[in-house]
C-alpha cells in the first residue's frame, strides 16, 4: 500500500498532555472466546443467551476501523495511534514506548459494552480486566490535542461509532497508571498478549 507523505499514523507522536482516545468498546472479543471455549469444552450445544451472540460475533468478526482511522489521518487530528491486537494495557505500552512518553487511563471511561458487563458479572468477573487485558477487539486507540474534542465529538456522531477519550497522555517519568474510582492509582502491567 501507500501512504501520502508525512500522513502515516504511526505509534510515535504522542504529546503530553493529548487525550487517549478509543473507538468502540472493550473486552468483547474476549468474553466471545470464552464463551466459545466453554462451549467446545461443554461439547453440547444449548440456546445461547442474547448477550452470548453479541460477544461471539465480535470475536469470530471484528470490525477494523479503517475508514476513521484514514479520516483521523487524513485531518490530522490524531499525534499517533495503533489498533487494539493486543489488548489494552499491551498497545498502549507500545504506543508510550516509541512516543517515549506515560499515561494515566481513568477506569470509569473504559468503554465496556452492556453485553460484556452482563457476561462478567454471570461469571463473577471483572469487566475492565476484560477492556485491559483482552485482545483481538480491533478498536482504535490514539492520542490528539484536547482542542479538537468538538471535532471528535462531530466525527463520532456522524461515523456512528462510539469514541471515548479514557485518559491523558503523561510525561515519561510518570508510566503508565490506571486511576480507580476511589482516585487512587494503581500501575498498568503489561498483561496482554505478547508475541
Amino acid at each position: 500500500g501507500q501512504v501520502k507523505k508525512n500522513r502515516a499514523l504511526r505509534r510515535q507522536g504522542a504529546k503530553v498532555g493529548d487525550l487517549i482516545c478509543v473507538t468502540g468498546t472493550l473486552g468483547d472479543s474476549r468474553a466471545g472466546l470464552e464463551i466459545l471455549q466453554r462451549q467446545i469444552q461443554k461439547k453440547k450445544t444449548t440456546s445461547p443467551r442474547p448477550y452470548e451472540s453479541f460477544l461471539k460475533k465480535r470475536h469470530l468478526r471484528p470490525t477494523a476501523r479503517l475508514v476513521l482511522g484514514q479520516y483521523l489521518s487524513q485531518h490530522r487530528l490524531a499525534h499517533a495511534a495503533i489498533d487494539i491486537s493486543d489488548g489494552l494495557s499491551g498497545d498502549l505500552l507500545h504506543l508510550c514506548q516509541a512516543s517515549e512518553v506515560g499515561a494515566e487511563l481513568r477506569a470509569k471511561d473504559l468503554p465496556v459494552s452492556r453485553q460484556c458487563h452482563v457476561y462478567t458479572a454471570a461469571n463473577d468477573l471483572d469487566p475492565f480486566d476484560f477492556a485491559l487485558i483482552g485482545g483481538e477487539d480491533y478498536e482504535l486507540l490514539f492520542t490528539m490535542h484536547p482542542r479538537h474534542q468538538s471535532k471528535l465529538a462531530n466525527l463520532s456522531r456522524k461515523a456512528k461509532i462510539p469514541i471515548t477519550c479514557i485518559g491523558t497522555i503523561k510525561p515519561k517519568s510518570f508510566g503508565l497508571r490506571l486511576k480507580l474510582e476511589d482516585g487512587t492509582n494503581q500501575n498498568i502491567s503489561n498483561m496482554s498478549y505478547n508475541h
